[in-house]
């Protein structure tokens, strides 16, 4: 593949992927009514699909920082894709609030990778992960 062409793609990919978390939540926000009436569940129920998508995606974070270390990006970007694609199906067939829930939970570990994913396509590509230090202020 062509360096440029090889470049655009995988800056399509980066901006994909960084945006996964919030679209993910701001598609939900409109439907959460319509969800509990589809689901049989009370009213505010579906509140705690978005506590524990955020709840997770926070916690995920304290984890995969130095299991990326470990195991390296590269395996925990395609884990995170395909953590958040089975979790997408697992919320599609959800027959309770609770399994939706749970798999809400799941789908909330998978953007936890992001702050990696940059340093995965870098490697990816060949070049050398930028600092991972937090940004001077």
């Amino acid at each position: 593949m062509h360096t440029s062409t090889r470049s655009s793609v995988l800056l399509a990919l980066l901006i994909g992927l960084c945006g996964l978390g919030e679209i993910s939540t701001q598609l939900l926000i409109p439907s959460l009514r319509e969800l509990e009436s589809g689901l049989g569940a009370a009213p505010g129920a579906s509140l705690a699909a978005l506590s524990m998508f955020v709840a997770a995606f926070g916690l995920g974070q304290l984890f995969f920082g130095p299991l990326s270390d470990r195991l390296g990006r590269r395996p925990l970007l395609l884990a995170g894709v395909a953590t958040y694609v089975l979790a997408s199906l697992w919320m599609a067939y959800a027959q309770s609030m609770d399994e939706f829930i749970v798999g809400r939970a799941l789908q909330g570990l998978a953007p936890a990778r992001r702050w990696w994913w940059r340093a995965a396509l870098c490697a990816m590509c060949g070049k050398s992960a930028p600092d991972r230090s937090w940004p001077s202020r």
